[in-house]
């Protein structure tokens, strides 16, 4: 009977011991919280030129968008952008599918640069509404980066 106490209490605090990661998703009050950019018209993701970045994270505070990524560079200032189509994927929840865009300015250096990119979701939300007439709702994100073939898993649920 001791030995099963015995096993019961350290089968707990072995479970108790185990966390996932922890992940600052702290925004600092000096962070550039960019807009989302449109589509429109017959552009799609395939026509936008981008250099290679590669996400590492994703994460919504409030309707704040975090992604964190990584490129090479190092050299030269680089730009970012997170494109999104204008309309909806019909399923339950519904889906909306992004792309982050990195331009490097043909930056030569070889550094790996990580970095985290904040973007304001509010825009997502009032597209939701105008479409829904639902002043509240969930809405799936698919996220690609510059291999424009899979989403960023798992996909971020963004609710408002």
């Amino acid at each position: 009977m001791k030995k099963h106490i015995y096993l019961l209490i350290m089968s707990l605090i072995a479970l108790n011991s185990c966390s996932d990661d922890i992940v600052n998703t702290e925004i600092p009050e000096n962070a550039l919280i960019k807009p989302i950019l449109y589509l429109s018209g017959t552009c799609n993701f395939s026509t936008i030129n981008t250099d290679e970045i590669s996400i590492q994270s994703i994460h919504i505070v409030n309707d704040i968008l975090i992604i964190d990524a990584s490129y090479s560079g190092g050299c030269d200032i680089h730009s970012t952008a997170l494109f999104s189509r204008t309309g909806f994927l019909e399923s339950y929840p519904v889906q909306l599918s992004m792309k982050l865009i990195h331009h490097s300015y043909s930056d030569t250096c070889s550094n790996v640069i990580s970095e985290r990119f904040y973007f304001d979701l509010k825009s997502v939300a009032t597209m939701y509404t105008l479409a829904y007439r639902e002043n509240n709702g969930v809405v799936l994100l698919n996220i690609f980066d510059s291999d424009s073939t899979n989403y960023y898993l798992p996909q971020q649920r963004y609710e408002f």
